[in-house]
């Protein structure tokens, strides 16, 4: 579904609506009657494309960073695709864990949240930058190094044997 996109109403009545690609985030609810109610929530996010693009290019013009594995980092993850966890903010970042390099330009990251819901892909990793945080195993990635800004501190070691075995059971 995109913006723009006609679709029915609400309750389920005739005739249709047209949604405007200005709002940020759009939830429709719907429900039908007949013996049984079914009830869905869509939402639909606009995302800026075009800006992440424009702070991708000066990313990719920098010089690779140094990094050691067990470091959290703010990290421009960007604007990604459907449900991939996007970065906020004018550097479109988001804080990460560094779990293993792959030379002086990449390494494995884990995005970090601080969504307190409980999921089997999530797992605590104490206070980062004074609020709880949790590692977001669903969202692993391979990134370059260009793409981490800033450096917030060091995961604590035994909170990272605890994650590096929660990653290898994964697979």
């Amino acid at each position: 579904m995109t913006a723009g996109a006609r679709h029915p109403p609400a309750g389920g009545e005739a005739g249709s609506r047209t949604f405007s690609p200005e709002k940020d985030l759009l939830t429709i609810k719907r429900a039908r009657g007949g013996g049984k109610l079914l009830c869905y929530n869509i939402t639909i996010m606009v995302k800026d494309f075009n800006g992440w693009n424009e702070v991708k290019k000066k990313t990719h013009a920098e010089q690779p960073r140094l990094y050691t594995v067990r470091e959290i980092w703010w990290c421009r993850f960007g604007v990604n695709v459907g449900t991939e966890q996007d970065g906020s903010g004018d550097w479109y970042v988001r804080p990460g864990v560094i779990v293993r390099g792959f030379g002086p330009s990449a390494c494995m990251i884990i995005p970090l949240t601080t969504s307190l819901r409980e999921h089997k892909l999530r797992m605590s990793v104490g206070l980062v930058n004074g609020r709880a945080a949790r590692a977001n195993f669903s969202q692993i990635r391979v990134i370059d190094t260009r793409r981490l800004e800033q450096k917030i501190g060091f995961l604590e070691k035994g909170v990272f044997v605890e994650l590096r075995k929660a990653v290898k059971n994964l697979l």
